[in-house]
Parts: C-alpha cells; sequence; structure tokens
C-alpha cells in the first residue's frame, strides 16, 4: 500500500477531522515521512511500516481513548519535542497557553529564578528555560517516573534545569523565599471525576486531590502565607475559580488576577 492510498481508507474510515492523529501516527512509523510536505513528496511511495502496526495505533486511540502523545511517546509543547513515558501525565492546551503567556510576560527580563512544582514530563520548567536562558530553572516531582522523563527531556533540548526528586510540600517547607514558581498541580475531584478511561494512561496522582481536588491549594496558600516570594502562576480546574477566589481573599499582602485559560497570577505586595 502506498501513503496516498493509506490517507485515502483513513479519512474515509475516520473522518477528514482527524487529520492529526493520521499524521502523528505516520511520522512516530516512518523513518522517510517525518513532515507533511514529506508524505507529499512520498503519496505515491509504498509505505515503510507495518500496516497492521499502523492499525493497531490507531484502534487504541478512536476505540480505546488513549492519548495520541503515549501512543507515539511524545509530544508538542510550544513548539517543542517533549517525550512522555508511560503514566506521566500529557501537557494539555491550558498549560501550553500558561506557559506561553510566562514567557511573553518576563521575555525582557534576565537572571530570575523559576520553580516549577509538580513538573510532570519537565514540559513547563524546561520551556521556560529554553526560551529564556538566563533564567534558572528547578523541577520539582515527588515521584521517579516524571523525574526520569525530565531528565531525558532536559538532554533532548539541550537545556539546563536543577530536577530534584522531593514531594513537593517537603520541598516547600525547606524554602523561606522563591522568586517565580508555576505550576500545573493535581486539582480534579476523584469523586466528581467521570472520564474513567484515562486513568488506564495517565497517573492517578497527577490528575487526583484530596479535599475535593483542593488540597494542593490549601498547602500552598498556607506557604504563600508564611513565606516570601514575588511571584506565582498556577493553574486550576474550571470550576474552582470561586473556591480558590475566597480562599485567596484571606490572605493578607497578596494580588492575585484570574486568567481566562484556567490560571491565576498571584503577586506578593
Amino acid at each position: 500500500m502506498v501513503f496516498s492510498t493509506l490517507l485515502a481508507e483513513f479519512t474515509k474510515k475516520y473522518g477528514q477531522g482527524h487529520l492529526i492523529v493520521f499524521f502523528e501516527i505516520v511520522f512516530f512509523l516512518s523513518k522517510i515521512v517525518k513532515t507533511k510536505n514529506s508524505f507529499h513528496d512520498h503519496r505515491k511511495i509504498k509505505i515503510d511500516f507495518s500496516l497492521k502496526k499502523f492499525k493497531k495505533m490507531c484502534m487504541q486511540y478512536f476505540l480505546h481513548e488513549k492519548p495520541l502523545a503515549h501512543i507515539t511517546k511524545h509530544t508538542k509543547f510550544c513548539n517543542l519535542d517533549f517525550l512522555i513515558k508511560k503514566k506521566v501525565l500529557v501537557p494539555r492546551e491550558n498549560t501550553e497557553n500558561m506557559t506561553y503567556d510566562f514567557i511573553r510576560n518576563f521575555r525582557k527580563m534576565k537572571n530570575r529564578n523559576v520553580v516549577d512544582l509538580c513538573c510532570g514530563c519537565g514540559a513547563i520548567g524546561l520551556t521556560v528555560r529554553k526560551y529564556l536562558p538566563t533564567f534558572q530553572v528547578s523541577c520539582i516531582d515527588k515521584y521517579l517516573q516524571p523525574i526520569i522523563n525530565t531528565k531525558l527531556n532536559a538532554k533532548k533540548l539541550g537545556v539546563e534545569a536543577n530536577i530534584i526528586k522531593i514531594n513537593v510540600f517537603k520541598y516547600l517547607t525547606k524554602q523561606k523565599k522563591l522568586d517565580l514558581i508555576i505550576s500545573n498541580p493535581p486539582y480534579i475531584n476523584k469523586k466528581t471525576f467521570k472520564n474513567k478511561k484515562m486513568l488506564h494512561w495517565e497517573s492517578k496522582k497527577a490528575l487526583f486531590a484530596k479535599n475535593n481536588g483542593y488540597a494542593f491549594y490549601d498547602y500552598f496558600f498556607a506557604w504563600l502565607k508564611n513565606n516570601r516570594f514575588n511571584q506565582c502562576w498556577l493553574e486550576y480546574g474550571f470550576e474552582q475559580k470561586q473556591i480558590l477566589k475566597a480562599k485567596l481573599e484571606k490572605i493578607a499582602n497578596l494580588r492575585y488576577c484570574f486568567k481566562k485559560n484556567y490560571y491565576v497570577i498571584i503577586t506578593s505586595k
């Protein structure tokens, strides 16, 4: 089968709306086709991978709802390519938007110190380090797999970062002063979570938080209240704004601004 025939069969079965899935799987499997331009150049050439494997990966995505990044073992984040290990959370669009905004906000500054709490695959912290090379970045996570994943991505991207395996709360207790903090923490309420298939592919520990999803925020806000920092960028769930706002209002000497992409910027007065 040639590449053009494979595309025709895919679109007939899954529709034009899923072409990104088609190309990502082809790029992953093929040794000669890595871009849409190269696909066009090789459209009449016989595919150089197993058709059976291609169909299996399509079935994983469409039937079993396996995230595309866990099928191809990588994802694009802020135009950078990140490896994704098994059971490590795939960064979402809201996280990418927050990271882009963070970089734009600080692009004219130099020599700041950034801590990425609950770093996962390292997408936030390593992206900041890549685009703001004078910034010093620390990536913090409690679990071994995310730390391994972050180290692999730091090497892949050619950036240096301080990557630390430690409980985030334990790390914070040792810090009396931080400059910039950015985080996409666990914030999902397990009791109301409905997408059970997601749990086959991604870590429950990266998704769920106790206290109906607010455990991280409660501890973190207590740290903000009693320690020094300059600014924090913090992602939250789409139904959590009002409760988080009420919690922040109880803390003196803070300014905060909720953004449309479900993150809040907290600044010390």
